[in-house]
């Protein structure tokens, strides 16, 4: 066995990926001249990664990949902290003159590399910027971290890691990017809209500039009177750039005034709204090329815009070709925090070129300076430049790793304890669970997951037969033009049918006219290459799509040049994106279930062309009083269980609107047929976390506002505690959105199930959904202490002695969030229970209004009512609790105590996930904090399964049917034994387990092979292959663990049936994977593979059979995945591991239990006592684990029949001399007469005997020779 280092260090960072949904369709690679110009608002398909790149490949000779180096030494934060902590301030020059001195010591140590064996080459870039200008760009990381970005030769990566002056490498990817009821929705929960801004944005909103001479787009400077709207905050938006000119940003079309560029110290009549522009990509259009970053930044900053807003001449088209200006239908439009002032990064572009990117944008924002590089005589020279430092950073892009130590996630956590609040989208990975990205994983950013909001989709409702009377309904026939409007909100429902079905808009359909359309609706079949019916004109489509490979954008637009009013796409996809309808007509998909309601209503066979029997309607919104509040489907779902994160942080932190998003759009650039979101009209909806990021982006500004008003914040940056100072406000304040947060509401603000029963699990949404009311009005909050690690999740101190107080040994910082994970628990299983305490504190953030006693309760989310699993408050001295008092200005704590019992939690893993309330005596501030616990089974490291070999009949000889040995006076025994594996531990006991049924539903020894990664049970990923396992010579499924990355799964081709009464799988398995770095998972899915459930994770080496309780899917249909992950240094760090072999696998549904727990010297057990019936046996090891014993792998299985009393035969032979003898059974001293037949109705009486006291006989024929054939039976007096 190897010895492994458990905390080791990932020191790279995974693939980025597009989690804006538009993403995968377009791509375009980077090369070529540096300075080759392209048309207006067009991307630049040949602009370069970096200067000089090219030649260094060649030079190099091979692979060459971006790296992020971090050096030992501190970077200009750690240097703040270190003045913090002697209690002296640090002036601006102190700051810069560090960021000098790295500066020249970074130069010095890329000159040293050649002599020492690495081939390295500094990333330095030349992007356009707003003004014009071209900077110089090096990618010098002095604050945040001490760093630079760099492309390294990969064969001298190592040597590169070894050199004393680093402390770390990160491998970079290439990074791509990822309202009008949206926000309305999220800013309380009183019933009236009206009322909710009232509470938000006070008396006199504020959501128009307030202009100034020759700046029409100037914000406001002061806040209004018992409101917010972002007064004095500034958001760094780091997306794909803004359009500044639009007017949700006060601009006024092409005389817009420019933001000032990055470094610029003598800016003209520059932007009062958009304060700083940094392009570090400028592959086209300097604005936005793009059109992800304008409608992001519009929803965090964006001013009001209704249908009256001026139109911009010569700026788009608009609404009527007059400019933008005025909104789709007039609807009034702003972003959460409209005063609030803009950073905008414009980073990466539609293309791969933006190694470093992300690290340099997020080292820009929170730094009170920007480095300016300068180029004279081919020598470059870097300025440092004051700046504006942001207060909120929004990130609405990442990757799917969920890696909490990657370069953004540390980057992340370091500019938070710089001072910055760091909002990072969750990703659109989901439904599957553990898909958060990164640097949303990092654990001082707030990763907000997507929800519906009563504008992100449309309703259907199915008609009574009378409402519309001048359709004919002819088979073939046009239809009449359809009813809109108010004609159409006032037609009657189908009594009985359904209402309110969930319709989602395909973005590139037109809206719904007047709001409301109804019609009769015809089936469009696409499966079968059908011509599309005449019959969809001025009808409504209801379109099942072809099973071939087709666009959206392909199914929509083969219907609608025959003029539907509407087309309905079925699929469960809810964001159809990347299309253009012809024709403008309202686009929507439906999910299968209310589209097989729509076709099971409509009379006759159902074929192509079919018209409906009932006329539907369309509502373009849903109202409030209907509206049923969900995720969205594609948010990405906790926990997070990357290897690096190991499910230490609950994520994602809260939830807020993503779906069908209306905001600002950028007229020139990629428009939305080829994934863009560029439109001319100037507004554009899209959906994503990317969008529910900047809501509570700019949330966190209207509450950092709140802050600052109570004098709470700096600004500073020479002040003696301004970064401590900074980061206190960045505590309080995510405390604040997230304590406050409910679960999801309906459209009149009532949160489900009064706020306790949630259709939501914690690791779908957090904390809740935001409440931006109770953030700005609560005046406590609740909190845990948690430790960042260093090394890991940021670097240290590592020369200032003594360290800071919130430092430990290790140089783990204490941080205080308002969510609480106890991890991995290993408890399933163990013979025995286990306590765990968490602190939570309680602190008035205010000088009295927060203090006071507070009530404590749980409320459930998950699992936390299930037996075995206790919660529970005490003081911290142990005693039980149930109410703390918090002092004026003060703060009281409490622990949460939970007590789990291994013995009646055997699910590996189950989740158990709950809140904790504290509410005050004196008013209605409630506070809630999320809560997870994951029970996992110990890893028991070099152990097996004992071997069973058959039972020991004392009662009986021979075997029964099924291979069963067969009893007849219940008395036998169990036998098996034991082989202590090289090194391994020796068992404690063992665990005997007997069960009275087991019945096959599934079973595959792995015997067919599979072909391209399929066989008829199982379809696999390309790495899932047919391969003797060579512990047990027998073919297996197999995977290996050879790869950086590998995601591979092997799922189930069919749906199965789980019985009432609930299964088990088993399935034996040779497993050699780097432990708590590579996984194995099984996961379920009940939806037909579209999402999958964590039921079991093995990491490290195991050889024996598996076993995982299927019971909580009784009565479902259910898919198994066999899903293997590891990490992104195999092969260049880690030994090649062998991989997962699994065989036998089978799902029985059975009732095993433990009977008994013999002693480590046991290798049987007497079984006395059982009834009739068959009786199945199997037997575990049981070993160390803290706090007890756990169970290591099972062994095969043996089974006995208990025959007590029953009459019947054995075994029948011939004996040499043609005697007949018989072996039988029956009741023990009981007397049994032998008679035989002929001819099957004459039966001769050949003899008697008494049954022994085990419940046997024998009986000896000696007339048998004298017949051709004989039978007998036994019969008592």
């Amino acid at each position: 066995m190897r010895n492994r280092n458990l905390r080791k260090i990932i020191s790279t960072c995974t693939t980025f990926v597009c989690w804006l949904l538009l993403s995968a369709a377009v791509q375009k690679g980077f090369g070529g001249n540096p300075h080759e110009t392209t048309p207006p608002g067009e991307p630049c398909p040949t602009c370069p990664l970096a200067i000089g790149l090219e030649e260094f490949r060649q030079a190099a000779g091979g692979s060459v990949i971006p790296v992020l180096i971090e050096f030992n030494e501190p970077s200009g934060l750690m240097h703040q902290m270190s003045a913090e902590h002697a209690g002296r301030s640090m002036r601006f020059k102190e700051l810069t003159d560090h960021g000098g001195a790295l500066l020249g010591r970074h130069q010095a140590f890329l000159e040293s590399l050649p002599g020492r064996g690495v081939r390295a080459l500094l990333r330095e870039s030349e992007a356009r910027q707003v003004d014009g200008s071209l900077r110089h760009i090096q990618y010098h990381l002095t604050y945040l971290m001490n760093g630079l970005v760099a492309f390294v030769a990969r064969d001298d990566v190592a040597r590169l890691r070894a050199l004393p002056e680093v402390h770390r490498v990160f491998e970079l990817r290439p990074v791509r990017l990822l309202l009008n009821t949206a926000i309305d929705y999220s800013l309380g929960m009183e019933t009236n809209i009206s009322d909710r801004r009232l509470a938000v944005y006070g008396p006199s909103p504020q959501w128009s500039p307030a202009g100034s001479l020759g700046h029409p787009e100037t914000p406001v400077a002061t806040p209004p009177a018992n409101g917010f709207a972002g007064e004095g905050m500034i958001i760094a938006v780091i997306d794909s750039g803004v359009d500044w000119r639009h007017p949700m940003f006060g601009g006024t079309g092409l005389t817009t005034p420019t933001p000032p560029a990055s470094g610029q110290t003598n800016a003209v009549n520059p932007n009062q709204k958009v304060i700083y522009y940094y392009a570090l990509s400028s592959p086209g259009n300097p604005t936005d090329d793009f059109g992800h970053g304008t409608l992001v930044t519009s929803c965090a900053a964006g001013y009001q815009v209704d249908g009256n807003t001026p139109p911009n001449p010569g700026y788009g088209t608009g609404e009527n070709g007059t400019g933008i200006g005025p909104t789709p239908g007039g609807v009034v439009l702003h972003g959460m925090a409209p005063q609030a002032r803009v950073m905008e990064y414009k980073v990466c572009g539609p293309a791969d070129a933006c190694a470093g990117d992300i690290p340099l944008a997020l080292e820009d924002a929170a730094s009170p300076y920007t480095l300016v590089g300068s180029t004279t005589s081919g020598n470059v020279t870097n300025t440092f430049i004051p700046k504006p430092v942001a207060d909120v950073i929004n990130l609405s892009l990442g990757d799917t790793s969920g890696d909490p130590t990657s370069a953004t996630s540390v980057m992340a956590n370091n500019a938070a304890l710089a001072g910055s609040i760091v909002v990072a989208a969750a990703g659109n990975s989901g439904p599957t669970n553990n898909t958060i990205g990164a640097p949303g994983a990092a654990t001082l950013t707030i990763a907000p997951a997507a929800s519906f909001d009563p504008g992100s989709l449309s309703t259907s409702d199915l008609l009574a037969s009378n409402q519309i009377t001048n359709d004919t309904r002819q088979p073939g026939s046009f239809g009449p033009p359809p009813v809109i409007g108010a004609n159409s909100t006032s037609l009657q429902p189908d009594p009985g049918g359904r209402q309110a079905m969930e319709l989602f808009p395909a973005f590139g359909g037109g809206p719904i006219p007047q709001g409301s359309l109804s019609a009769y609706y015809v089936f469009v079949d696409e499966t079968t290459g059908n011509t599309v019916p005449l019959s969809v004109s001025n009808r409504i489509a209801l379109v099942k799509l072809p099973s071939t490979t087709s666009t959206f954008a392909q199914d929509a637009n083969q219907v609608a040049p025959f003029g539907p009013a509407v087309i309905l796409l079925i699929t469960s996809v809810q964001t159809a994106t990347a299309l253009s309808v012809a024709g403008n007509i309202p686009t929507y998909t439906i999910g299968p279930d209310d589209a097989n309601y729509l076709i099971s209503q409509m009379a006759g066979p159902v074929t192509n062309g079919t018209i409906s029997s009932l006329p539907m309607r369309v509502n373009e919104f849903a109202s409030l009083n209907l509206f049923q509040p969900g995720m969205a489907g594609f948010s990405s779902r906790g926990p997070l269980g990357n290897p690096n994160a190991k499910y230490r942080v609950v994520k994602p932190d809260v939830t807020a609107p993503g779906v069908n998003i209306l905001g600002a759009a950028t007229p020139t650039g990629l428009p939305d047929a080829t994934v863009g979101i560029a439109d001319p009209s100037g507004y554009a909806r899209a959906s994503g976390t990317s969008f529910a990021t900047p809501i509570t982006s700019g949330t966190m500004a209207l509450v950092r506002e709140r802050l600052r008003a109570m004098g709470l914040d700096s600004t500073n940056v020479s002040a003696t505690h301004y970064r401590s100072t900074r980061f206190n406000v960045v505590t309080i304040a995510r405390a604040l959105l997230m304590n406050s947060a409910s679960n999801l509401r309906s459209g009149l603000g009532v949160p489900e199930g009064g706020d306790t029963n949630s259709s939501a699990s914690i690791i779908d949404f957090g904390a809740g959904h935001i409440n931006v009311d109770g953030a700005l009005h609560n005046n406590a909050i609740m909190t845990a202490p948690t430790w960042l690690l260093n090394n890991l999740e940021f670097t240290a101190l590592t020369n200032d002695p003594p360290p800071p107080s919130a430092l430990d040994s290790a140089g783990d910082l204490q941080v205080y969030l308002p969510s609480a994970s106890f991890g991995a628990v290993p408890i399933v299983g163990i013979n025995g229970t286990l306590v765990l305490t968490q602190q939570v504190v309680l602190r008035d953030i205010t000088s009295g209004g927060g203090s006071g006693t507070y009530n404590l309760s749980f409320q459930n989310n998950s699992n936390a009512n299930l037996p075995g699993f206790q919660l529970a408050f005490v003081s911290s001295n142990g005693a039980p609790i149930s109410s703390v008092t918090v002092p004026p200005g003060g703060q009281a704590t409490f622990n949460v105590q939970v007590t789990a019992n291994g013995n009646m939690i055997t699910n590996d893993p189950t989740e158990f996930q709950w809140f904790v309330t504290a509410t005050p005596n004196v008013s209605t501030q409630r506070m809630r904090m999320p809560f997870y616990y994951r029970a996992v089974a110990p890893i028991l490291q070099n152990v097996i399964a004992p071997v069973q070999a058959p039972l020991l009949v004392h009662g009986s000889s021979g075997g029964g049917a099924g291979g069963c040995a067969l009893d007849t006076n219940s008395d036998y025994t169990i036998v098996w034994t034991y082989t202590v594996p090289n090194g391994g531990p020796l068992p404690v006991g063992f665990r005997v387990q007997e069960a009275s049924y087991s019945t096959n539903i599934f079973f595959d020894d792995a015997s067919t092979p599979l072909v391209g990664g399929a066989n008829a049970n199982w379809s696999g990923d390309q790495f899932w292959s047919s391969q003797v396992d060579p512990n047990t010579m027998h073919m297996a499924y197999w995977v290996p663990d050879t790869e950086n990355s590998q995601d591979d799964s092997l799922v189930m081709v069919n749906n199965l049936p789980v019985p009432p009464g609930g299964a088990t799988l088993s399935f034996f398995t040779s497993q050699d994977l780097e432990e708590t770095f590579d996984y194995g998972y099984v996961e379920v899915s009940t939806n037909g593979g579209a999402s999958f459930i964590t039921v079991a994770s093995y990491t490290y080496d195991f050889i024996g059979t598996r076993i995982v309780d299927l019971t909580p899917f009784a009565g479902k249909s259910i898919k198994i995945r066999f899903h293997f992950t590891n990490d992104l240094t195999n092969g260049t760090q880690d030994p090649y591991e062998t991989g997962w072999y699994i065989e036998n696998i089978a799902i029985t549904s059975d009732n095993f239990h433990t009977i008994a727990e013999p002693g480590p010297a046991a290798t049987s057990l007497a079984v006395s006592g059982r009834t009739n019936g068959t009786y199945i046996y199997r037997v575990a090891g049981l070993f160390p684990a803290n706090p007890s014993i756990a169970p290591g792998p099972y062994s095969n299985t043996e089974c006995v029949t208990e025959t007590i009393g029953i009459l019947r035969f054995v075994s029948v032979s011939e004996l040499a001399n043609g005697h007949v003898l018989l072996n039988c059974l029956g009741p023990a001293f009981a007397s049994v007469r032998i008679l035989g037949t002929t001819d099957f109705h004459t039966w001769t009486d050949l003899g008697a005997r008494t049954v022994s006291n085990l419940g046997t006989f024998q009986f000896e024929d000696a007339t048998a020779p004298g017949f051709a054939y004989r039978l007998y039976r036994l019969v008592t007096p």
